[in-house]
């Protein structure tokens, strides 16, 4: 099925030079590396040999065929899919950013206007990606690049899935950042989805922590947003009372919602109503969360920075590095593992 969207090359390193490691994952290796034919950095990710497991390949044309359909400053661009047959390997070509947000998160270097900037650009690309129907499903800091110190990039598109897909993609993601409708059992999703998750992510932006604890297990996740938050508008969400796991969970709901508790005096001072729409975008009911298109039309998430592009002569600069052919040693980062209780 891959085979189908890939170029056939007999050597990787005939158009690709190798500029340095950027680590590995379960997919396999990345490397930054030249693309010779186009004069570009890109990352070039090696997809590991026994990647063939049927869900592995499912996530790998899911992505493929996502991206080859977008086109948004803030998505990261897919350029191309090889199969190379000296190896009997499988490489994608994409956009290369230097880091991600989870990297510069941990700096704690990231100023409230700054902040600002990279929660409008996330809104813009959620926007985009809500008028074609296209729902992320794992958003988190990990899987958002930073190119140029300052343009948002969406990547991983592995789980990513349309509105009216027959695909089912229950309870996948990332736990603190999975909404609660895929823990009550929902299998139908749209983009108010990934509008939890970005309420999670900016909560995160502002106080350095997760709103809900970084807790792996599922049961304990939805056991605090439920303490927080109180229990769902039944009124509002008849539906969920219908969903398979609400009644096990719906019993340690809080009689209130405590979550304005979690915004402090200097958070709110620092952004204003900001504070007010991720509570907003923390609503249990899926419906009365706000669209990304409805928060960018606030102007709230205004600031006075503007995109920097990357410059020509910073591609110049590493065009004249010294290049080395293709190797691949293992860099391994942590990060939070996915939760795929029944994917596909």
């Amino acid at each position: 099925m891959l085979r189908d969207l890939c170029t056939v090359v007999d050597r990787v390193d005939d158009r690709f030079k190798h500029i340095e490691n950027i680590g590995t994952g379960s997919f396999g290796s990345v490397t930054k590396s030249l693309d010779t034919k186009f004069k570009r950095i890109v990352a070039l990710k090696r997809l590991k040999d026994n990647y063939q497991h049927e869900i592995d390949e499912k996530k790998v044309v899911n992505e493929v065929t996502i991206l080859r359909k977008l086109n948004h400053q803030n998505i990261v661009k897919l350029y191309d899919v090889f199969y190379v047959k000296s190896e009997d390997a499988y490489y994608i070509s994409m956009e290369y950013c230097e880091q991600d947000l989870l990297a510069l998160l941990e700096t704690g270097k990231l100023d409230a206007t700054t902040i600002k900037f990279f929660m409008k650009q996330i809104l813009e690309a959620l926007s985009y990606l809500s008028a074609h129907n296209i729902v992320h499903q794992d958003i988190k800091p990990a899987n958002i690049l930073v190119q140029g110190g300052n343009t948002i990039k969406f990547a991983d598109f592995g789980l990513a899935t349309a509105v009216d897909s027959s695909l089912s993609m229950t309870n996948c993601g990332t736990a603190p950042y999975i909404p609660p409708e895929k823990f009550f059992g929902a299998t139908n999703f749209d983009p108010s989805a990934d509008i939890w998750s970005t309420g999670v992510l900016f909560y995160q932006l502002i106080k350095k922590e997760l709103i809900f604890g970084s807790n792996m297990q599922s049961d304990l996740i939805i056991r605090e947003i439920l303490r927080v938050c109180g229990a769902p508008d039944t009124k509002a969400w008849p539906e969920v009372l219908s969903l398979e796991n609400y009644g096990r969970y719906s019993k340690y709901a809080s009689e209130t919602s405590n979550l304005s508790s979690k915004f402090t005096a200097e958070m709110k001072a620092d952004y204003g109503q900001i504070i007010e729409h991720i509570k907003s975008m923390l609503n249990l009911v899926p419906s009365q969360r706000p669209s990304a298109a409805s928060l960018l039309a606030t102007n709230d998430f205004e600031t006075p920075l503007t995109h920097v592009p990357v410059t020509e002569e910073f591609h110049i600069r590493i065009r004249n590095k010294s290049v080395s052919p293709l190797k691949f040693s293992p860099v391994v980062r942590p990060v939070l593992p996915r939760i795929e209780l029944s994917c596909y």
